[in-house]
């Protein structure tokens, strides 16, 4: 897929959303966090690399970076086919990227943390 998006993913039988959102994270960027509020939601359908169509219900956070280092250690298979490790972006760049799960909704999470920026200085 040519394009970029935030770490997420599935949730696994017993988790919750939180639990899943900070195990996601950690496989797909090496990071440990804490999760702050949400964000924003929104609903996908697309197929998986084999063709398999899902409907996901995308919730989306702020979150805290407390350990670890950038890797794809925690990559899957079909991770460790198609994705690139983590990096990290200035506000401008986000702005400019292509974007593909959150396509739908990069505007509004860029103006949620453009308006959380401003508040902050």
């Amino acid at each position: 897929m040519d394009g970029f998006d935030f770490p997420g993913g599935g949730i696994e039988k017993g988790e919750n959303h939180i639990t899943a959102l900070i195990r996601e994270v950690k496989e797909e960027t090496g990071l440990d966090i804490t999760v702050g509020n949400i964000i924003t939601s929104a609903t996908s359908f697309f197929r998986d690399t084999d063709g398999t169509p899902y409907h996901a219900i995308l919730l989306y956070y702020f979150i805290n970076v407390v350990g670890g280092e950038i890797s794809t250690a925690g990559f899957d298979a079909d991770e460790q086919l198609y994705s690139k490790p983590a990096r990290w972006v200035s506000f401008d760049e986000l702005q400019s990227m292509k974007h593909c799960t959150s396509a739908n909704v990069k505007d509004e999470i860029i103006e949620i943390i453009k308006n959380k920026i401003e508040g902050i200085k």
